[in-house]
């Protein structure tokens, strides 16, 4: 399993070279970027498809335009004329990740964003989960469990689209193991320069992880080709 790792700088992009990057997209990533609203979510979906084009060639000898990439009914991207490659991108604030490899995996990054997570915890009726905790303490939980929860999550190919609460997921953080009543699978959580948090998922126990950094120069050079 390869796991990739790639920091934007959005003050570097203006709207010409948006719009020369885009053209090296994919047709359904150019339709996807369109239907963004807010300029930093236009600029991680494109980098989103140029780092997985160029991990593909790397380590496949193959291209986007070659791949035909579906959904499954959940909203999980695989290549249909290449199922045995499996791969899974995340995304938050400056940094995108991308794991694949021949197991199924998922992979969640977050930002750990200054905001009111007791209406989440409070939303999702989570409380009990929190108990006892300073709010330092709780923060620092909620989003441990909301990335190995996420990332469990996109492993198993439903994502976000079937609910499940902490009720219905059981995190054995001895062991790090995940799992529900029909999925089992190993985590690897890792802090992520300051004020992110990374988790990946897979069949596969893991003990030690690897996560490639990619320059913009190395990056685009190998990106998508019209």
């Amino acid at each position: 399993m390869y796991i990739y790792s790639y920091k934007v700088n959005f003050e570097v992009y203006d709207n010409n070279l948006l719009k020369y990057l885009t053209k090296l997209l994919t047709k359904s990533k150019k339709k996807e970027v369109e239907r963004f609203a807010f300029v930093e979510d236009k600029i991680r979906a494109i980098f989103s498809e140029i780092l997985l084009n160029y991990v593909v060639k790397k380590h496949y000898g193959l291209s986007l335009q070659k791949i035909t990439i579906k959904k499954n009914r959940q909203g999980k991207k695989f290549f249909l004329n290449f199922p045995y490659i499996k791969f899974n991108i995340s995304h938050s604030g400056n940094w995108i990740v991308l794991a694949i490899g021949v197991q199924e995996v998922g992979v969640d990054i977050q930002k750990k964003e200054k905001t009111c997570i007791n209406s989440i915890i409070n939303y999702l009726k989570e409380e009990s989960f929190y108990t006892g905790l300073k709010e330092d303490q709780k923060k620092e939980m909620f989003y441990e469990n909301w990335v190995i929860r996420e990332s469990f999550l996109k492993a198993i190919g439903t994502g976000f689209s079937i609910p499940s609460t902490l009720d219905e997921i059981n995190i054995n953080r001895n062991d790090k193991l995940v799992s529900n009543k029909d999925w089992v699978y190993h985590y690897f959580l890792k802090n992520f320069e300051r004020d992110y948090l990374f988790c990946l998922c897979s069949k596969e126990q893991i003990s030690k992880l690897t996560i490639i950094n990619v320059s913009k120069e190395e990056l685009l050079p190998n990106s998508i080709k019209d």
